[in-house]
């Protein structure tokens, strides 16, 4: 099946994510990334490649499981597959004076390069010039796994950085992104596009409840706040957005108002907790602390690992934390399952 055939539908009824593991894995090359969607550049030759990646084709939550956990979720587990969960936070200074909540995905990634789990992490960096840009990144050193710490409300198509993993001769890399993107990842490594699968080490997955391109970021807070978005220096969603700018104060937008400047595609997803990660991180309910789901054993492994070394202080999750972390979970998904059969799919 060809590319107009397959996803030219998901383009056409907007449910296409942008995460770019069709472009990333087109054995062609003619596929390209623009305005935050897939653009056929030249002759495709039906290997079904781009269809097979895809993240909102005919994905099977429940075969990636299989592939990952060596099962499928229980009634009771209501955010997936998942071993503990944890509130912790990271003891290197240089972590906290740079990360959005408890730094617990950046302390991993610095672990793991300096234990030599990986050589390459792919994150996502900053835009030298539009600073709430977000843009894929390889990062090879500590050096850039610190300069990507923190978070981002503009989505960034991390999978295209596979590309340069490989460019890079990178052998052993660390993936981290949000539910879609470890979803395409998950469909990568089943099918397998054995360049890239064969090179993942582990995947952490950033709790989602929605975000921005990057137009959709800097047009809310030019339309709403008035402010030149590079006169924004940092984004922090907790109930309501704040916007801290480069003159010092914090300025504030409701949820309700910025809705509309959200990405189309946000209605769709079901996944807020990345579900399909070995390990998954947020900061919801906390300041300071990140809720973090173990959910495989290599997950479990790496994270005690650097706990038992003094990089991460750690508490068990208490039942407001988990009800908090079920609610929102359930939440996404009844949204996301209600839009989808909107249109048509199950």
């Amino acid at each position: 099946m060809n590319f107009e055939d397959s996803l030219g539908r998901i383009l056409r009824e907007g449910l296409c994510v942008g995460c770019g593991s069709c472009i990333a894995s087109c054995p062609l090359g003619c596929l390209e990334y623009a305005d935050g969607k897939p653009v056929l550049i030249g002759d495709c030759s039906s290997c079904g490649v781009c269809s097979r990646v895809c993240p909102r084709y005919e994905s099977s939550v429940g075969e990636i499981e299989r592939f990952i956990f060596g099962r499928e979720r229980i009634s009771s587990e209501k955010f997936g597959v998942y071993r503990k969960v944890y509130i912790a936070r990271t003891r290197l200074r240089e972590v906290r004076m740079r990360c959005q909540d408890g730094g617990v995905v950046t302390t991993l990634l610095l672990h793991a390069m300096e234990d030599g789990l990986i050589d390459g992490a792919i994150v996502s960096g900053f835009d030298e010039n539009e600073p709430l840009r977000a843009v894929p990144m390889l990062a090879k050193s500590n050096d850039e796994i610190l300069s990507s710490a923190g978070t981002r409300y503009a989505y960034s198509p991390n999978l295209l950085a596979l590309r340069d993993a490989v460019s890079h001769n990178c052998r052993k890399i660390a993936f981290v992104g949000v539910p879609c993107q470890i979803e395409a990842l998950r469909m990568i490594q089943i099918l397998p596009v054995k360049r890239y699968a064969e090179r993942l080490v582990f995947a952490i997955g950033l709790f989602c409840s929605g975000c921005f391109l990057y137009d959709g970021l800097a047009g809310m807070i030019r339309d709403l706040l008035r402010l030149d978005p590079n006169d924004a220096l940092k984004v922090r969603i907790k109930g309501e957005i704040a916007v801290f700018t480069v003159h010092g104060d914090e300025r504030h937008i409701s949820i309700r108002d910025a809705k509309r400047y959200f990405r189309r595609c946000n209605l769709t997803c079901t996944d807020f907790s990345a579900e399909l990660a070995d390990i998954s991180a947020g900061g919801i309910g906390l300041k300071g602390w990140t809720i973090t789901v173990l959910r495989s054993s290599f997950g479990e492994r790496i994270f005690d690992d650097a706990a038992s070394k003094g990089l991460l202080e750690v508490k068990d999750a208490d039942e407001e934390t988990i009800r908090l972390l079920i609610r929102v979970s359930r939440r996404k998904r009844r949204i996301g399952m209600s839009n989808l059969r909107r249109l048509g799919h199950s």
